[in-house]
């Protein structure tokens, strides 16, 4: 009887430490499955339209963008930057952290033109100070630090005809919320392409007036930006699996109604 208690005792002493060896081996293995996951960053650059001379078309504006100085962004968005990136949407919403820690380091720009341009704006109610202050600023999303696009930020109201992708960028309840646009397309807040909600539900509030005014075919007109083949292909690179998969291993990836816009401006 001794002999069998001592060997039940030998074999479970033996089957616990088999559990704590595996438990041991499992965050080895659950870090190097994280070691892999692609990383995502969006770089806000220091520079911004005019520095990099990106024109109107991707195919100048990507190879400036490519070779631009990424070492001394002006912010990073990284994954513990981001409370949550909105999938149906491309809506990222920043913590309250990262929000004030943008906000500290805006730039206010002095080129000609451009600082005239934002006080107009503001002496008309136009935008928000993360907009205005932005405003033609270049980015870059990056992953597993190789650039995939770039662009810049530009306000809905914008007449440049910019045919790469756009950031609009506005404050919702005290933090910033990105939406990205793969080209400008006047006069909306988000892309409107994006699901399947009404285009009138993407227009500013600033033209909403007029918007109801349009006839179709003029409507149609502006929403043709959003058709063409270049916005077709940025569309599906905004889209990039990689970055989803690094979003949903982080725990920020949601994924609203198709039917419902986002909350914006």
């Amino acid at each position: 009887m001794r002999f069998s208690q001592n060997g039940s005792r030998s074999y479970a002493f033996t089957i616990a430490l088999l559990i704590c060896a595996t438990l041991l081996v499992l965050p080895s293995k659950t870090q190097a499955q994280a070691d892999t996951m692609p990383q995502f960053q969006l770089l806000i650059l220091n520079q911004d339209w005019h520095d990099l001379q990106l024109g109107y078309k991707y195919i100048t504006a990507q190879p400036n963008l490519n070779a631009a100085d990424k070492s001394n962004p002006l912010f990073v968005i990284g994954l513990e930057e981001i409370e949550s990136y909105d999938w149906t949407w491309q809506a990222i919403t920043l913590t309250p952290d990262a929000t004030t820690r943008l906000i500290e380091v805006l730039p206010i720009s002095d080129k000609e033109g451009v600082r005239s341009l934002i006080d107009l704006k503001e002496s008309l109610g136009w935008g928000n100070p993360l907009e205005n202050a932005l405003y033609i600023h270049s980015f870059v999303v990056m992953v597993n630090n190789e650039m995939l696009y770039g662009g810049i930020f530009l306000d809905p109201m914008s007449q440049m005809a910019i045919d790469f992708p756009v950031i609009r960028i506005s404050l919702v309840n005290g933090q910033a919320v990105l939406y990205l646009l793969p080209v400008h397309i006047p006069f909306v807040n988000y892309d409107p392409f994006a699901g399947a909600a009404s285009v009138d539900n993407a227009i500013n509030q600033v033209v909403e007036g007029d918007w109801s005014q349009f006839s179709d075919d003029i409507k149609s007109a502006f929403m043709a930006f959003g058709s063409t083949p270049t916005a077709i292909l940025f569309r599906g690179l905004i889209r990039n699996t990689q970055i989803k998969d690094a979003l949903l291993a982080a725990d920020k990836l949601i994924e609203t109604s198709l039917t419902e816009p986002p909350q914006s401006y």
